[in-house]
């Protein structure tokens, strides 16, 4: 956290702290979602000016796409599908190039680091 304070980056949560998804990897409480708070996208950006922020990620609990290998796709994110969290992505990349997006990458699930390398050569992820 102090490496992130640092470089004047801060991780939002929105949404609430409630997941509707069911993954093997997390320990977030789970259940119905909580009503939208449709005046937290202006706290947010207030937070982002007031504390001077470089980048702010914004992520979400029932959103947060951190990626697995393929192959264990079904075991670790129940309900997902590995090329759909890919194709969001693109889709935000393509309706707004110049906002940096970003996923994560779980290691130590059962991956192999051929299906790590294997990925990379295909262009489908990059190291940054």
């Amino acid at each position: 956290m102090g490496e992130c304070w640092n470089h004047r980056t801060a991780t939002f949560m929105i949404l609430g702290n409630v997941c509707t998804r069911r993954c093997g990897f997390c320990a977030v409480e789970k259940g119905a979602p909580l009503p939208v708070d449709y005046d937290e996208p202006q706290r947010v950006a207030a937070a982002v000016e007031a504390m001077g922020l470089k980048f702010a990620v914004v992520t979400s609990v029932n959103r947060d796409d951190t990626e697995t290998v393929p192959r264990l796709y079904r075991q670790v994110r129940l309900g997902a599908r590995y090329e759909r969290s890919l194709d969001v992505l693109a889709h935000a990349r393509r309706v707004a190039p110049a906002t940096p997006t970003k996923s994560g990458l779980m290691l130590g699930l059962g991956d192999r680091a051929w299906e790590l390398a294997q990925r990379h050569r295909k262009g489908r992820m990059r190291y940054v």
